[in-house]
Parts: C-alpha cells; sequence; structure tokens
C-alpha cells in the first residue's frame, strides 16, 4: 500500500539535481544488505513496490517515490539479562570471587556476540517521495527523530542535501485556537471530535479530548482560560481526515471513502495500482499542503 498515513513534511532549499536514473544509481550505492551473524542492525534503500522488485524508485507526477528500510537483530534484553547473569554465576562459583562491573559489561558483550547468530530480523520501511515541482520531502512516519534519522541517511546517500524547516508566518496553535473560540475555521477544514491543548510556551498542562464536541463549553473554557491547541483532528475537502499538529505534521492519515473510490480500477498489476494510487495521492497532498499552509498566512521566508 501505497497511501501514507503520516507526514513530516521538509522543504528543499534548492532544486533537485538529479533525474530519475541518476537517483536511483545514488540509491544503488546504498541498498539494503541483510545483517551478518554479528550485526545488531543494517539500513539501506529498499524497491517502494516490495521485496520482489528491484527497482528502487518510481517516478511520476513529478515526484519520486523510495523506501528505506532498517534491519534489527530482536534480542530481548530479558533473554541477555537471563544469559549474562547464568554465565556469572558460573564463572563467579569456579573462580570463588566476585566479578568486577567492568568484567561483567565485557562478559555481556560476549554474550550479545553469541546470542546474535541465533537472533531473528524484523524489518521497518519508512516509504517517501520528493516533489521535485514543489521541493518537498514528504516522509510516511510518525515520529520527527525518525525522519530525522531517514534524512540523515538520505543526506549520506546524495553526499549533501539542503533542507529547510517549514515555518508559517502564523503559528498553527494560535490560528486553531481562534478557530474553535470563534467557530470561524475554513470551510475546507472541518474540525473533528478529539484535540490535545496546552501552554504552547512551557509545553505544560496537557489536556487531550477525545469523541467530544470541541465546541462545548468544557472544552472551550480551556482555550479561553490560556491553553492553545497544540493538535487538532480534521477533515479536509471530505477527502482526508487526519491529525494536524503544530510542527506542520500530520498523524493518523486517513484516505476517506470519496477519494479512495477514485483509485484506478483497470490496474493489472501491483505496479500499476501502486502507480495509480501514487498519482492520486500527490495530487491530493499537493493541494493539501497548499490550503493548510495558506489557512496559515502562508510559508515563511526562510532564513
Amino acid at each position: 500500500m501505497v497511501w501514507f498515513k503520516n507526514v513530516q513534511l521538509f522543504r528543499l532549499a534548492e532544486k533537485f539535481p538529479y533525474s530519475a536514473e541518476e537517483f536511483a544509481e545514488k540509491l544503488q550505492q546504498y541498498q539494503l544488505q541483510p545483517c551478518s551473524r554479528t550485526q545488531l542492525s543494517s539500513e539501506g534503500w529498499v524497491s517502494p513496490f516490495g521485496k520482489h522488485n528491484s527497482e528502487l524508485i518510481h517516478a511520476a507526477n513529478g515526484s519520486f517515490l523510495f523506501a528505506l528500510c532498517k534491519e534489527e537483530k530482536l534480542l530481548p534484553s530479558a533473554v541477555i539479562k537471563q544469559e549474562l547473569e547464568d554465565k556469572i554465576a558460573v564463572v563467579e562459583q569456579e573462580q570463588d570471587r566476585h566479578l568486577s562491573r567492568k568484567q561483567k559489561l565485557h562478559m555481556r558483550e560476549e554474550v550479545v556476540h553469541t546470542l546474535l547468530p541465533r537472533a531473528f530480523s524484523r524489518r521497518k520501511i519508512t516509504l517517501a517521495y520528493i516533489d521535485t515541482i514543489n521541493n518537498y520531502l514528504v516522509i510516511d512516519s510518525s515520529s520527527r527523530s525518525r525522519a530525522e534519522e531517514f534524512t540523515e541517511f538520505l543526506r549520506r546517500t546524495l553526499g549533501s542535501l539542503k533542507l529547510t524547516v517549514l515555518k508559517t508566518n502564523h503559528r498553527p496553535s494560535l490560528v486553531m485556537s481562534k478557530w474553535l473560540l470563534e467557530n470561524t475555521n475554513p470551510i475546507s477544514f472541518q474540525p473533528e471530535d478529539s484535540c490535545e491543548m496546552l501552554d504552547i510556551e512551557k509545553g505544560t498542562g496537557v489536556i487531550k479530548c477525545s469523541h467530544q464536541d470541541l465546541l462545548a463549553n468544557e472544552v472551550l473554557g480551556h482555550l479561553k482560560s490560556g491553553k492553545k491547541l497544540a493538535q487538532l483532528a480534521m477533515k479536509w475537502c471530505d477527502k482526508l481526515s487526519f491529525v494536524f499538529n503544530d510542527d506542520l505534521s500530520f498523524k493518523r492519515m486517513r484516505f476517506l471513502d470519496l477519494l479512495k473510490e477514485n483509485h484506478d480500477a483497470n490496474a493489472e498489476t501491483k505496479e500499476q495500482q501502486i502507480d495509480a494510487d501514487f498519482v492520486l495521492m500527490t495530487n491530493e497532498f499537493s493541494q493539501l499542503f497548499e490550503d493548510i499552509f495558506k489557512s496559515f498566512g502562508g510559508l515563511a521566508e526562510s532564513t
């Protein structure tokens, strides 16, 4: 599935300099190599079409879809602890003495090294695309830190990649709070039934509302007393629902039936369906980003 569930959004500081072929060649040099017997983790590029496809990017609609995979060995701490305790007990009994902390740490490394070849591996794939028309890097991740790890690996792959932090001229938390207090949200954005409020300057006093009428007096009372919206669940043009955050990220994105009914019913292969979905998604995202930034006074000039 290519439908993104989350969006961490970055802007390219300059036009993306690579063609589809050149970009694919760059990714090829950092393609995923499975963990060796003694590796805890490995990271690299994989096909967005799945493990049975070798294409590392999909180019459509002025955008490049690609995917980063992180493979990690699963070594539960409880298993390491039990194995280590057993080994320490044997050595201390044989030598009739207590081991030092340094010796125990060294022994722990030996235990991990011994267990690694027998450990199962888990893979986590993160999809992203570069919009070469609007100069966006769009990452499907709910975690800002994971998105930053993604950009660091992409930067290493390309040699350099200048990104700017997106900021709007009006802070979203203030504007969204005003929407609820004055019931003045734009027609294209309809607040739903959940939000998160806090003192945005101190980052304290978090209040979460779920499955509630956000125009009810008990909710508005918190805003009147000085709290601001850090998150707001919204619906856009009856096409998408999501939770929008003050840092300009989107979470829990859901493509509504009105939109998904328009997918290509004539697609005969998985690749054709991904292509149709990707074109549809990037078209809608492009309009969504334009509408939401406009609602907050437009994007601020980067400094």
